[in-house]
């Protein structure tokens, strides 16, 4: 039960307290987690620690040991802390494998065509890859490092629901044309990892003990949510007011029209619910127009897809820029619980960032399959209000209630799933009728 020392060749198990007490080979960092008492010669069931991490995980904090760390960021132990995690070979190690899935990601998978069977396909090839990465991982540094590994991997998707819906309201209400998400998604992708990197040499502890950030994160987006659930008149034929309802519903009945020779094919009716008011009246298009004047550019430069445009002979952002820029404060605000629960739980940044490298390409095809879900289903905003109150409330009162991170995602799911049942069942009621 006595202090662990690096390079150990066997693990030592803390049984007085009941926890693991664990030596990394070539590892600095000792890891510790609440687990059943092992007897004496019983093999640790890593499987089931961790299941029972991951059920137990808490959404929204507090975070002790970051309110408790005092160093500054980029210096003194974390620093220490992020070079000793790992041996330098398994740095380089994936480091290789980052750089060649990032290659094979540019020249081969962004080129494929962008249809709803696509990128479910894509959701399946990436969780392979990243079980592919965590079998090297469990090979290489054996099976505790392997399933602590997973542990990380599956916190990162229980996590993910909430960045997922944010990432859909911020393409909604900046209309983000299809054909440039991709990139967008892709350089947002490459920040994600640049950010977990800052936050492993301790940004994100002093991040949380800004308390501000996290109750402001919840205000914000209850007040999204709430914009959202207020009724949104459409605008019907000779632009009359008709009743908002789910875009199945409204799909059938401009085709009714469109048979009876009604309507004009584009004439009246809303052709894209996902899309919110205009994209120039946005408060972040608006804080920019201020902040930038001249140098600011309320449009998408589609034909080189750029996130700089010169325009009478000045370089512009335009709005390709601004959506990649709010992906990175997605990630900064909304990465920030998920990188503080894994620090705590794993504590090895090794594991900490190659997980959530992996898990980073998953969440975005993940991303990819619940855009198509509102885009493919007709679901009105009214789902995505609900689920962003819901997300909102839960942060503003998470410091005092326990809340279940897995709970959060099955909530969040759930609301999507029930939207997408309700809304196929009156579209295929207004189609029969």
């Amino acid at each position: 039960g006595g202090p662990a020392v690096a390079g150990a060749a066997a693990p030592e198990w803390n049984l007085a307290v009941g926890a693991p007490h664990v030596a990394h080979v070539g590892h600095g960092v000792d890891a510790a987690a609440p687990v059943r008492p092992a007897q004496s010669g019983e093999v640790p069931d890593f499987e089931a620690q961790v299941w029972s991490h991951v059920a137990s995980a808490r959404k929204g904090g507090p975070h002790p040991s970051a309110a408790a760390s005092a160093d500054p960021f980029f210096q003194g132990s974390h620093m220490r802390r992020l070079a000793l995690s790992a041996p330098m070979a398994d740095w380089y190690f994936m480091a290789a494998i980052v750089t060649l899935i990032l290659v094979v990601d540019a020249s081969v998978l962004q080129l494929l065509p962008e249809t709803a069977r696509t990128n479910l396909v894509l959701l399946v090839f990436w969780v392979l890859v990243s079980s592919a990465v965590g079998v090297e991982v469990w090979l290489r540094m054996g099976p505790e490092d392997g399933s602590r590994w997973v542990e990380g991997f599956m916190l990162e998707l229980v996590y993910a629901p909430d960045r997922i819906f944010v990432m859909h309201l911020l393409f909604s209400a900046l209309n983000t044309p299809r054909r440039l998400m991709a990139k967008a998604l892709f350089v947002g992708v490459l920040g994600a990892i640049g950010i977990r990197f800052l936050f492993a040499l301790g940004v994100a502890p002093f991040l949380e003990r800004l308390r501000v950030v996290h109750y402001g994160v919840g205000v914000w987006l209850i007040y999204n949510g709430t914009r959202l659930l207020v009724p949104r008149p459409a605008l019907g034929a000779a632009g009359t007011v008709v009743r908002e309802t789910s875009r199945g519903a409204l799909d059938a009945e401009k085709k009714a029209k469109l048979s009876a020779g009604e309507v004009a094919q584009g004439d009246g009716f809303v052709e894209d619910d996902s899309v919110l008011d205009d994209v120039t009246q946005s408060p972040i298009v608006c804080a920019l127009r201020w902040l930038l004047d001249s140098r600011f550019g309320e449009f998408y430069d589609e034909e080189t897809e750029s996130v700089l445009t010169v325009v009478r002979q000045r370089v512009v952002l335009n709005l390709l820029g601004v959506v990649i820029l709010c992906l990175f404060v997605i990630e900064a605000l909304f990465g920030l619980d998920i990188a503080l629960v894994k620090s705590e739980a794993l504590n090895d940044p090794f594991l900490e960032l190659s997980s959530a490298v992996t898990a980073a390409f998953v969440v975005r095809a993940m991303f990819l399959v619940v855009r198509d879900t509102f885009n493919n289903w007709g679901l009105s905003l009214r789902t995505l209000g609900t689920v962003l109150f819901f997300f909102g409330t839960e942060l503003l009162v998470a410091r005092v209630v326990r809340v279940s991170a897995v709970f959060s995602a099955f909530v969040a799911m759930s609301i999507l799933a029930s939207s997408t049942l309700v809304s196929w069942f009156f579209s295929d009621v207004h189609l029969k009728a």
